[in-house]
């Protein structure tokens, strides 16, 4: 900022969530083909096998409608939103205890050291988050019945333990 001020942690958080929302809406359909075309000989019983990026679009639009190619975008915005904006607050924080001048101005070493302490901290919080929603992702190809995101996660700690997250 032009004052030397910090935005507050919030703003932060609010602005990297906005923009992991959108990328999301946009590439959320071919996160949905790459998981599928990697489950096609990984020995999951769809009966699909397509041949190329299109022929999955085809076949999953036909299959499950358009709205297919968007199958676990609920649980994509509870990894990506919180993926950003805490990455984006763990970040400043930590920047901000390795060096006391204005961020933009800090040694590439003190960056360097923060942007690895904000990545493993929020790859705790979001690695269950991920779990969850390639597991939804997986699940219509497998051939199951659709659950919601919260009665999936329950499942697969029902069957897996915690561990399964």
């Amino acid at each position: 900022m032009a004052s030397g001020r910090r935005p507050p942690a919030y703003a932060s958080f609010l602005a990297a969530g906005t923009a992991a929302t959108v990328e999301l809406s946009i590439m959320q359909p071919l996160d949905v083909v790459k998981t599928r075309m990697h489950l096609q000989g990984q020995g999951v019983k769809s009966g699909d096998n397509f041949q190329g990026t299109l022929a999955a679009i085809r076949g999953i639009c036909r299959a499950e409608g358009l709205m297919g190619l968007w199958r676990g975008f609920v649980p994509g915005l509870c990894v990506v939103i919180p993926r950003r904006g805490f990455k984006f607050v763990f970040y400043d924080a930590f920047i901000s205890c390795l060096w006391k001048g204005e961020k933009s101005k800090a040694p590439f070493f003190h960056s360097l050291a923060a942007g690895g302490m904000a990545g493993a901290a929020e790859a705790c919080i979001i690695t269950p988050l991920e779990c969850i929603k390639i597991g939804m992702q997986s699940e219509k190809a497998a051939g199951k019945a659709a659950t919601g995101t919260l009665a999936f996660a329950q499942a697969m700690v029902r069957t897996g333990g915690i561990q399964s997250l």
